[in-house]
């Protein structure tokens, strides 16, 4: 069993704009309608956000549910995106997963990173699609990392919820993935965070593990998504792998290859993070001498001689460790 961990990029986009007109008459048709309206996704006429979380989020109403699923399924089988999956080069996320193989009849979770944008929310929709091979019910849609539920509800649609039962492709929505801005890198490494909270069975929000077993591997996947997210995506996996019971790890697919290959991790010391990062105030300062600088330059910075503060990554590192007081190893 494993959980994959896949941010979503806009590669299927730039693979459906390409003007040229090789492929199937059926491939040809949806990129000419890709052009034309985005296969009737134009954010003109259509607020994929909502069309998700009617159709296959936790906030399913009966008044939308119904005509949004049935769109779904219209587009999927008029564009044959059930086969997109075995096919290679169609989008970066779909060719890691195919070097996977995950089983999601044997309880694989595929988690599909998305930005908060329309191009980036339709794109991770058309690849849960094609992962699914069509199947909408094993595809879930949470709106924000934020508010990942905690326990079972009693209520027989939202049993289960931190690991649904058969929903086992989830498309996470994280503000800022695709980011522009030194703003929009602090908002996404703080979603980030919280994914590692829930990864690792943090107890902030008394969040459940989402794991099945200590044995579950956590795997990165780092070929798709956007290239600015690279550097945050592999240090939750660091921190992660510190934190957790469980195994994880990071793959890349090079981009002349199909096979994946397999990025090193650190493992950071929970007890010597933690201690060092607590030595900080609330705002992020520290004005004492640090026994060992094991992170600095990393998690904090040297702005005048002898005074520190914490950098974006400190200031998230610390609100993660410090959730975890036992060390697990």
């Amino acid at each position: 069993m494993t959980i994959h961990i896949v941010p979503v990029g806009l590669s299927l986009a730039d693979t459906l704009s390409q003007s040229k007109a090789n492929g199937s008459n059926v491939l040809r048709e949806t990129k000419k309608q890709w052009k034309d309206s985005q296969l009737g996704f134009c954010p003109k006429t259509c607020d994929i956000s909502t069309l998700l979380h009617n159709a296959l989020g936790d906030g399913v109403t009966a008044q939308g549910s119904e005509a949004d699923l049935q769109k779904l399924e219209k587009v999927t089988a008029e564009h044959e995106i059930d086969q997109w999956g075995s096919q290679t080069r169609y989008s970066a996320e779909l060719d890691a997963m195919k070097a996977e193989d995950p089983n999601l009849n044997s309880d694989d979770l595929i988690l599909l990173l998305a930005s908060d944008t329309h191009d980036g929310l339709l794109c991770a929709a058309l690849n849960a699609l094609a992962l699914a091979k069509g199947d909408l019910d094993l595809i879930w849609y949470r709106h924000s990392v934020e508010v990942w539920p905690q326990k079972e509800t009693g209520d027989s649609h939202k049993k289960d919820l931190v690991r649904f039962h058969r929903r086992q492709i989830i498309i996470v929505c994280v503000n800022n993935l695709d980011v522009k801005t030194k703003d929009g890198f602090n908002v996404a490494l703080k979603d980030l965070t919280s994914l590692g909270d829930v990864l690792t069975g943090g107890p902030e929000k008394g969040t459940e593990k989402i794991h099945r077993d200590d044995k579950e591997e956590v795997r990165f996947h780092l070929t798709g998504g956007y290239r600015t997210t690279l550097p945050y995506l592999l240090a939750v996996a660091e921190w992660v792998k510190s934190l957790s019971k469980n195994p994880v790890s990071a793959h890349l697919i090079p981009e002349k290859d199909t096979k994946s290959t397999r990025i090193p991790l650190r493992w950071l010391n929970e007890d010597q993070v933690r201690s060092e990062l607590n030595r900080f105030s609330p705002e992020g300062h520290c004005g004492q001498t640090l026994p060992n600088s094991y992170l600095l330059g990393y998690a904090y910075e040297e702005y005048q001689p002898g005074n520190y503060r914490l950098t974006e990554f400190g200031t998230n590192m610390r609100r993660l460790f410090s959730y975890h007081k036992e060390s697990v190893r």
